[in-house]
C-alpha cells in the first residue's frame, strides 16, 4: 500500500496450491515483459531456457539412471528435502532426471525430515546445496545414521552451489546447470 501512492504494483507469484512453478514461471516472464515493454526479450528468455533444458537431457541421458534427492541442510540432523510441487522437481522432469523424493510436500514443494527419512531408496544419489549450516560437516562424518545412508557409502554425494529455490527462469536455468555440471564431474571421477 505505500508503493501503491508513488507508483503502480503488481505481484507476480509463483507458487499456488497446484504447484507448477515453472508454468508459473514463464507467466510471470511474459506478464513482467508486457509490463516494461520487453515482449520480445521475454520470449527470447523463454525460448532459451526450454533449449537449454533440451540440450541438458541429452546430457545427462547416460547418467539419469540413478534417482537424486536435492536437499538443503537445515542443521546435522534435518533436511529440506525438495520434491513435488517444486521449481527443482519441474527443473528434473524437463532435463530428464528422476527424484529420489516422492512423498508429500508442503505449499513450496519442499518436506523437512530427518536424514534418516532419506533412507527410502537404496541406489539414490543425494545432491545438496550450499551452504552447510556451521559445524554440520564434522557432525555429519561422525554421525552413524549418515554413515549408513546408502548415498555416504555408495559415495554417491553432491556438493551443489546455492540456488534460489523461489526463483524464476533463471534459477531454473542455473539450478540445471549446476546439477549438470556436478553430475559430469562425479561420474568423470567415475
Amino acid at each position: 500500500p505505500l508503493l501503491e501512492r508513488v507508483a503502480p504494483v503488481t505481484t507476480i507469484g509463483l507458487y499456488t496450491e497446484a504447484g507448477q512453478p515453472y508454468q508459473r514461471a514463464v507467466e510471470a516472464t511474459r506478464q513482467l515483459a508486457r509490463l516494461v515493454g520487453k515482449k520480445s526479450e521475454g520470449e527470447a528468455l523463454i525460448a532459451a531456457t526450454d533449449a537449454y533444458f533440451s540440450e541438458v537431457r541429452q546430457q545427462l541421458a547416460p547418467l539419469s539412471a540413478r534417482p537424486i534427492y536435492v536437499v538443503s541442510f537445515m542443521d546435522p540432523r534435518n533436511v529440506r528435502v525438495y520434491g513435488k510441487k517444486s521449481l527443482f522437481q519441474e527443473v528434473f522432469d524437463r532435463i530428464g532426471l528422476s527424484n529420489a523424493w516422492t512423498a508429500e510436500t508442503n505449499y513450496w514443494g519442499f518436506s523437512i525430515v530427518g536424514i534418516d527419512g532419506l533412507a527410502t531408496s537404496s541406489d539414490a544419489r543425494l545432491a545438496y546445496l550450499e551452504p552447510l549450516p556451521e559445524g554440520a560437516g564434522g557432525t555429519l562424518t561422525e554421525s552413524p545414521v549418515w554413515n549408513a545412508m546408502p548415498f555416504v557409502r555408495s559415495r554417491s554425494i553432491i556438493r551443489l552451489p546455492a540456488v534460489h529455490m523461489f526463483g524464476a527462469l533463471p534459477s531454473a536455468s542455473r539450478f540445471a546447470r549446476v546439477l549438470a555440471s556436478a553430475m559430469a564431474a562425479e561420474a568423470a571421477r567415475g
